[in-house]
């Protein structure tokens, strides 16, 4: 059983969604029988008013990130102060099913003590946020439909804090792929995060870019291309390349049957090419395209221009009554 958990919110400028990320998460404690819970908040210099929301809204701390700034640092910051047995990591756009946990607490007890899972998560409903209103994208945003260890997670994550303390936590400096990257990590050491086909939480996203907006940050010197290839030789270099290709074989895949074909371009490779966009998606091998071709230069900065990050926090003082 989960006796305690530390409930991480990260954000910056969310001033219109942290009030109702941090009621769901009390919704969600009101509802099991913990030991002890904390609900720990790090803002990333926000220009907002998040941090008085969140106080008004009864967060226990709050925290500033004060050098660099990534979601990874954010969260590496809630893990160094919270003091509980199991963390869940949430952004301030998103909120918690009042049921998940639940569901958790009923899958760990039918597991033996053995083969309790380092971490869950389960299905995410994707709202697109504008001046129009709030669509419903996807009510399973990762396909989740049947209990299964998994290959890949996002940013909101519940994992027992002493595997992942084990692993070494969130990297500060790995601005994008951190989960991917702790994933592997994770892995390598025969620790797995499950997905329950159960809904875990709903994300409000305002973040829209254009396909040309996107295009460009994916081949900036240091964009998405670059920051999927650090995490590629990040886990080479710590000799965890076997998870990460096994986790990433839809990429890997995708990346090897494009240089086939503009090498050697034939029929036989261009059925290949023609049954891959038809299992996965046109998008995907788009995406794979744009790693492939950023590979050399992401060597290079990785190899000479991998600055140093500076990863500096401060808690936030939070007024008590007397």
């Amino acid at each position: 059983m989960i006796s305690s958990i530390s409930f991480v919110i990260i954000g910056l400028n969310e001033v219109e969604n942290i009030g109702k990320c941090i009621s769901s998460v009390k919704d969600s404690i009101s509802r099991l029988e913990l030991g002890f819970s904390e609900i720990l908040y790090v803002d990333s210099q926000s220009s907002d008013s998040s941090i008085e929301v969140a106080i008004k809204n009864g967060i226990d701390k709050v925290y500033i990130l004060e050098g660099d700034k990534s979601a990874s640092a954010a969260r590496k910051v809630g893990e160094i102060n919270s003091t509980c047995d199991w963390i869940l990591f949430l952004d301030a756009d998103m909120t918690l099913d009042v049921n998940f946990l639940r569901y958790v607490q009923t899958d760990i007890l039918s597991c033996s003590k053995n083969n309790i899972p380092s971490g869950y998560i389960g299905k995410r409903a994707e709202y697109k946020v504008d001046d129009s209103g709030c669509v419903l994208v996807s009510d399973n945003f990762y396909s989740q439909e049947i209990r299964t260890n998994l290959s890949h997670i996002g940013g909101a994550l519940l994992i027992n804090k002493k595997k992942l303390h084990e692993v070494g936590g969130f990297l500060p400096d790995q601005i994008m792929w951190e989960e991917s990257e702790l994933l592997a990590r994770l892995n390598s050491n025969d620790y797995f995060v499950v997905g329950l086909p159960f809904s875990f939480i709903s994300h409000y996203n305002k973040k829209h870019r254009s396909g040309i907006a996107s295009i460009s940050k994916y081949l900036k010197l240091k964009g998405t291309a670059y920051y999927y290839w650090k995490f590629i030789f990040e886990t080479l270099r710590a000799g965890h390349i076997k998870n990460s290709i096994k986790n990433q074989k839809q990429i890997f895949l995708g990346i090897i049957l494009i240089i086939a074909l503009l090498s050697n371009f034939n029929s036989f490779l261009f059925c290949l090419f023609l049954l891959y966009v038809f299992i996965y998606d046109l998008k995907s091998l788009i995406h794979c395209m744009f790693r492939a071709i950023h590979f050399f230069p992401s060597l290079f900065v990785y190899l000479f221009n991998n600055k140093d990050f500076n990863f500096k926090w401060s808690e936030h003082p939070i007024p008590r009554e007397k």
